[in-house]
């Protein structure tokens, strides 16, 4: 679909329902911003995937929690150090980690950016900080995994530890390659 029909679209829906008070129609435009940010992404449309990651925080901010906010941050980020533009992933990572600190990704992107821009010290202080996060998060995924009550939930847990323990060696290979003597 036309990316200027999309963003018409999402328009229309949001000034259409801005006034009603239906929840249900903006949970559902931002899923649909999810879904296509998803696609932007694995299509490594860069450009676009700021587009669709702005226009979810600007529609999504009271609808879904910080945490997925902070995510889209985190993959505007991503899209800025694709695009070399690292000053803006390193605005977008800021942002994320003001929307909530917990998201260790924020502190890695964060830390990415300031390693491009020579700023070692404060890349050193994101990295510790993404380090502690992660592992924090772990152990609260533990205790999630442990008091799962069906199957399907402790899946839910494992594939977000699996995520975390990537993240965790992503540090653990910039720390090595970077402040390793």
């Amino acid at each position: 679909m036309n990316p200027l029909f999309r963003l018409i679209a999402t328009v229309l829906i949001l000034f259409l329902t801005s006034g009603c008070g239906l929840v249900l129609n903006r949970k559902e435009v931002c899923l649909e911003l999810l879904s296509e940010r998803d696609n932007t992404y694995r299509a490594k449309d860069w450009p676009n995937l700021v587009r669709v990651s702005e226009r979810y925080i600007e529609s999504c901010r009271d609808v879904h929690n910080a945490e997925d906010i902070s995510s889209a941050y985190n993959i505007m980020a991503t899209a800025f150090l694709e695009m070399n533009r690292t000053n803006d992933a390193l605005d977008s990572a800021n942002s994320c980690i003001s929307s909530y600190f917990q998201n260790p990704e924020c502190h890695f992107k964060k830390a990415e950016a300031l390693l491009l821009l020579y700023r070692f010290e404060e890349a050193k202080i994101s990295l510790n900080i993404a380090e502690k996060t992660v592992k924090y998060a772990l152990s609260v995924i533990d205790s999630y995994i442990v008091a799962s009550r069906n199957p399907s939930e402790r899946e839910f847990y494992m594939a977000k530890k699996s995520s975390n323990m990537q993240i965790l060696e992503l540090i653990e290979k910039l720390n090595k390659n970077y402040f390793s003597r």
